[in-house]
């Protein structure tokens, strides 16, 4: 969702500064490292990293503060990707689609409130549905049992670092989206895509190769 339906990235970064400063904790840097993970998992590992060990009522309201501010700003400053709905009208013509984020369900109901684009998906999978999240494969996992399909039979489509490694600890295929080319293949992606706007050329393509 994150980065791939929805070009939210940057506001989640301010949102994760904002609380930062708001609770005087150490700025968390490059935040390609943590982009993709729960806010809670990034929290921790952000203050792991700094020595600090707090209570967790102190990390569930930097929490609070920093998905109420991210939510404020996705309102007025994510844009969809502009070609959204063609794209997954024309996927769902060959294939069944699950949305999974590490994003709360709050935030994957905002998504559909914005983009209209519910009815697209077969599943729906949120961090509030797994134990774990990125980079652990259990949100990935979740979809593909939801779609009927063995992870091995099934693409992720992702932006960040730890989705691909999520999705390869599933064994499943991803796709990378986005710049970060050497990064995202690194990871495991099998091939990266400027944006979704080249999905369904590629995915066509494979098709082809895969009749010859």
């Amino acid at each position: 969702m994150d980065g791939v339906l929805w070009y939210s990235s940057a506001a989640h970064e301010k949102a994760f500064d904002f609380a930062c400063r708001t609770f005087n904790l150490p700025p968390l840097g490059y935040y390609a490292a943590y982009a993709g993970m729960s806010t809670s998992g990034v929290f921790k590992k952000h203050l792991a990293l700094h020595g600090i060990t707090p209570e967790d009522e102190f990390v569930e309201q930097v929490v609070r503060c920093k998905q109420k501010t991210a939510r404020e700003l996705l309102i007025e400053t994510a844009p969809l990707h502009p070609k959204l709905d063609n794209i997954l009208r024309r996927l769902v013509e060959k294939y069944s689609l699950a949305l999974a984020s590490s994003g709360s369900a709050e935030s994957v109901s905002l998504f559909f409130s914005l983009s209209k684009t519910a009815d697209y998906f077969c599943a729906v999978v949120s961090k509030d549905d797994v134990t774990k999240s990125k980079p652990a494969p259990d949100i990935f996992l979740r979809a593909a049992q939801l779609l009927r399909v063995k992870p091995a039979e099934a693409l992720v489509v992702e932006d960040s670092i730890n989705g691909v490694r999520a999705a390869r600890a599933g064994n499943m295929n991803v796709l990378g989206i986005g710049t970060d080319v050497a990064e995202l293949m690194k990871a495991g992606a099998i091939k990266c895509l400027p944006n979704i706007d080249y999905l369904i050329d590629w995915l066509l393509g494979e098709e082809n190769d895969s009749r010859t």
